[in-house]
């Protein structure tokens, strides 16, 4: 009987073990040697010498060992088979022990652990008598039975009764099925040897560098070297998987993964599985692998090797599948998550409440507050019961929708288990019921969260605050704000930013300004969303240089971002104020900031309503350029562009435009481009777009039918107008108050506004609310015949009704009062207006403006021209038309001409209007050389003189000669 030994002296050049030679695996009839690391015991350059000093002390334990389990060994080669003990070295390192029958091979593995290899194993790996795997310089070059006995007799066996009992007290990994060796030797067949598990390696203490080193270089080698490295490295998880030696896998697992070997995922799964089905190997292995993956941080390998695993008819444990998930969430890769959530219940694999409770996080997360009620439901399907953070995750989702109702059920049903919510979970519980305006139920949760033992926080109560003020409660906010403090709370910037957008959306600006310094005074610094609530609140309010005041602040802070100058730049663009529009685009460029599409469409908007749809056309382009995708709102807004500039062809080149490039037309398109069509007259038109759209499967609105009553009262056919409103009805499209308002402004323009009267009187009986825009039509439908007790009238319900009068309100009553030369009136309402901080436009100063010249006062005109521009308003061209033309009708021509430059350094360019009402009155002082220069200056400019000017022309030339002709002298 052989017994070959491969001692410590097989070293590399570092005088190190060559670990990645041997495999040892602690057979049944093995025995520990004792464990040192070779470098630790014995240095790392130690000579032959000592070398064979430590090859005499390993054979004297080998001596020992066989003598103590003599009888175990000879029962491998038979009840016959004599044992005898020799030893003769092979070489300078292999040392041989000999029987008469099998050979057998012991590893002391860096005085770790031994295995045995029989005499059979040895002919599974073709060797011939010759036993390799430990060096390809120091291989045995015969190891035939007799080939190598050596000398001396070996020394008689005993038994060992004490340690024969130890042996049988030993765990599952030392259990008595027969062991195979597993070698890594490139040449061998490892997956032939998986089953010897029962005395796995130490690895991570014994070899895992020298292992670890061997394999990456296989991996780094050709394709042959990376077959076999894998199978080698498969083998030693398979043995450490038998043994139940997690920790051991999982470090070489580690090992692995860190070195990046370059093996795909697939291949290596494809080994474990194909050597797992060979070695019968532990199923458990597979759980650690796709969590290795996991720990490591690589989240698509962890879902590559599952998919694998799955493929291959492996079905990964629940507590990994669950750990996949678990990260997916974690890292927010939500979409791979509910993929793999959904293969997982496809596939019928077993999934517990952790698996729904990982789902519903990721509803959470995602804001999908439907997919968290369908979680919901199934779980229950299933009898699954939730516990504290099951319910609390499943409430926060449910919140976000916001569902209050349920989220409330679900709150009173953990309650009903024992369960205490989080104090978080009751936060957002107030939050959902305030967003859905059930403040009576966000308080009684508030005071619930408070009997439960939570304080009253600055989150319920921030919430309870927006609460208020979205009831328009403003007194109540300012309560709860108070309260707040009174309880020791201190408000944040989020609670003073909730209070000031209230204050300011409900137009209390001093109670907003009062806020913003408090919460200076308290070191509490304003936000971005701060300034963003007072310039809009002071914009809302026509404040245009307190809004400017604020921006300023903004800027100068470094907190002004995309959305501040969206704020201004839409407003500049609704009020056609595109010079400052523009330059404001430009500061934003310069500060770094990018534009939106919202910015885009502010500036498309802006040129639209100034009618200059070239500029609109030319910012479209620019976005196109910068890459930012037009959206339906910029379609439509420079389609309307174009309708309101009568430029029908191109308004529907646009629309197919838009349909070309995959945008979907909705309501808003299709509403204004029936609108349009019956602006410009083109009513039958209009009628057949509604029906083509209703063939596509757009059910029209009351805004479409609206749009074509509309187009019929102007044209004054007020019976085709009520037959298209008797056509919604019939088409079960309920009128809307726009409707109604439309009719009762249709009968107030054509003059008969005793039929809008009899209109509003009966619509206010039905119980219907009209808006401002009907009062306002049938103010100004009294004002333009000059009653203005009706009028006043009108006013009167209005704000009764709890309606505050608008700028509009207030241009009907003034233009009223102008037409009947009542300028005392019209300025007593400017001073009104001002009082209650209603600031005017443009036209409604245009007209106070005429007024006053229109009765001789120059100073009230030129007062009310300053006034402008001090609430931040340019006049436009015709407000310097009525200024031009009232000076010159009273003499005051210089000072009229004067504006012309005033009006350029302004951005106004002067029209034929002005020009005519110049050069008629330099004509009817007789400077005719001034006249003429104007004349030709308008030319200059482009401008084009109309009847206007030419009857000013011939008018003065006629009266110039009858002059002269009176003047004239007769011939004698």
């Amino acid at each position: 009987m052989y017994i070959l030994l491969k001692p410590l002296a097989a070293c590399n050049s570092e005088g190190l073990l060559d670990a990645s030679l041997i495999l040892s695996v602690q057979g049944r009839y093995g025995a520990r040697l004792g464990k040192c690391r070779w470098e630790r015991k014995y240095g790392k350059h130690s000579s032959r010498t000592e070398i064979g000093m430590i090859n005499d002390k390993i054979i004297g334990n080998i001596r020992k060992l066989f003598v103590t389990n003599k009888a175990k060994i000879d029962s491998l080669g038979g009840q016959s088979s004599p044992f005898e003990f020799h030893s003769q070295p092979f070489g300078s390192s292999e040392c041989a022990f000999v029987s008469s029958q099998s050979t057998l091979a012991i590893s002391p593995v860096q005085f770790g652990y031994s295995f045995l290899l029989d005499q059979s194993s040895l002919r599974k790996q073709n060797l011939d008598g010759k036993l390799r795997g430990y060096s390809t310089s120091r291989q045995i070059e015969s190891a035939k039975v007799g080939d190598t006995v050596a000398e001396g007799t070996a020394d008689t066996h005993v038994t060992n009764k004490e340690e024969k009992a130890e042996e049988n007290e030993t765990s599952h990994s030392r259990s008595m099925e027969k062991r195979h060796a597993v070698a890594l030797d490139s040449n061998v067949d490892n997956t032939r040897y998986c089953h010897d598990h029962t005395g796995a390696l130490s690895y991570p203490r014994l070899m895992g560098e020298k292992l670890h080193k061997k394999i990456s270089m296989t991996m780094t080698g050709g394709r042959q070297d990376t077959v076999n490295g894998m199978c080698e490295l498969c083998s030693i998880l398979h043995n450490l998987a038998l043994s139940k030696n997690q920790s051991s896998v999982n470090h070489l697992l580690k090992q692995y993964l860190v070195s990046n070997s370059g093996a795909s995922v697939g291949a290596f799964i494809d080994h474990l599985v194909n050597t797992y089905k060979t070695c019968e190997s532990n199923p458990e292995l597979f759980d650690w692998v796709l969590i290795a993956y996991l720990d490591q941080g690589s989240f698509d390998e962890g879902v590559e090797c599952f998919q694998k695993m799955v493929s291959s008819g492996i079905v990964p444990g629940i507590s990994s599948r669950n750990a996949l998930l678990s990260s997916l969430v974690k890292f927010n890769s939500m979409e791979t998550a509910w993929e793999l959530f959904h293969e997982m219940k496809s596939r019928d694999m077993d999934l517990d409440v952790k698996s729904f409770e990982l789902m519903i996080q990721a509803c959470y997360h995602e804001s999908k507050p439907d997919a968290a009620e369908a979680i919901l439901q199934e779980m229950q399907s299933r009898g699954f019961k939730l516990n504290a953070d099951s319910y609390s995750n499943m409430i926060l989702a449910i919140c976000k929708k916001p569902n209050s109702q349920l989220a409330c059920e679900l709150l009173k049903e953990m309650k009903s288990f024992g369960l205490v919510p989080s104090e978080h979970a009751y936060g957002c519980v107030v939050g959902a019921c305030v967003k859905q305006r059930n403040m009576s139920e966000a308080l009684r949760v508030a005071e619930e969260m408070m009997v439960d033992g939570f304080g009253f926080n600055t989150v319920v109560a921030t919430s309870l605050i927006k609460g208020y003020y979205m009831k328009k409660d403003i007194n109540a906010a300012l309560r709860m704000f108070n309260e707040m403090i009174d309880r020791g709370i201190t408000p944040t910037v989020v609670s003073y930013s909730i209070m000031i957008e209230g204050c300011c959306g409900l137009g209390h600006m001093d109670k907003a300004v009062i806020l913003f310094e408090q919460m200076k005074e308290k070191h509490v610094m304003p936000n971005v969303f701060t300034f963003n609530a007072m310039i809009k609140g002071y914009l809302k309010k026509g404040m245009w240089r307190m809004a400017l005041k604020f921006f300023d602040e903004a800027v100068d802070s470094d907190l002004a971002n995309v959305f501040t100058y969206n704020i201004l730049i839409y407003y500049l663009s609704k009020c056609k104020r595109m010079k400052e529009a523009s330059e404001l685009w430009s500061k934003m460029l310069s500060k770094g900031i990018s534009p939106t599409i919202v910015s885009y469409n502010s500036l498309i908007l802006g040129y639209c309503r100034q009618g200059d749809t070239e500029m609109a056309s030319s910012v479209y382009s620019q976005m196109n350029e910068k890459g930012i995708i037009p959206n339906v709102v910029t379609y439509t807004t420079l389609l309307k562009g174009y309708f309101r500039r009568g430029d029908i062809d191109e308004a529907l080149r646009l629309q197919r435009t838009m349909t070309q490039s995959g945008v979907a037309i909705n309501d808003f398109t299709c509403n204004s481009i029936i609108d349009g069509l019956c602006k410009v007259g083109r009513i039958a038109e209009a009628n057949r777009t509604i029906e083509e759209f209703k063939k596509k499967g757009f059910t029209p609105t009351s805004m479409a039918y609206d749009s074509i009553i509309d187009g019929h009262m102007k044209a004054g056919a007020v019976s085709s107008a009520v037959r298209v409103y008797q056509q919604m009805c019939d088409s079960g499209v309920s009128p809307s108050i726009v409707t109604y308002t439309i009719f009762i402004d249709g009968f107030c323009k054509t003059g008969s506004v005793d039929l809008a009267m009899k209109l509003f009187n009966k619509v206010e009986k039905q119980g219907l609310e009209l808006d401002i825009v009907a009062y306002n039509s049938l103010i100004d439908g009294f004002s333009k015949i000059g009653q203005m007790s009706g009028a006043h009238l009108v006013l009167d319900k209005l704000i009764a009704v709890g309606l505050t009068p608008t700028c509009a309100v207030y241009n009907s009553l003034i233009h009223g009062y102008v037409s009947q030369n009542n300028i005392e009136e019209a300025l007593d309402l400017h001073k009104k207006m001002r009082k209650d901080g209603i600031a005017g436009d443009v036209y409604f100063y245009t007209t106070l403006i005429h007024g006053s010249l229109k009765s001789g006062d120059t100073v009230s005109a030129f007062q009310l021209y300053e006034e402008m521009f001090d609430e931040g308003l340019i006049p436009d061209t015709i407000t310097y038309s009525v200024l031009v033309n009232g000076l010159c009708r009273k003499g005051q021509i210089e000072n009229a001409h004067k504006l012309l430059p005033e009006m350029e350094r302004k951005g106004s360019l002067p029209n034929v209007l002005i020009y005519n009402s110049l050069i008629d009155a330099y004509f009817k002082k007789g400077n005719l050389r001034e006249a003429f220069r104007l004349h030709d200056e308008m030319l200059d400019k482009g401008l084009m003189p109309d009847d206007r000017t030419y009857d000013i022309l011939v008018n003065t030339k006629l009266e110039r000669n009858v002059l002269l002709s009176k003047n004239a002298v007769p011939v004698v």
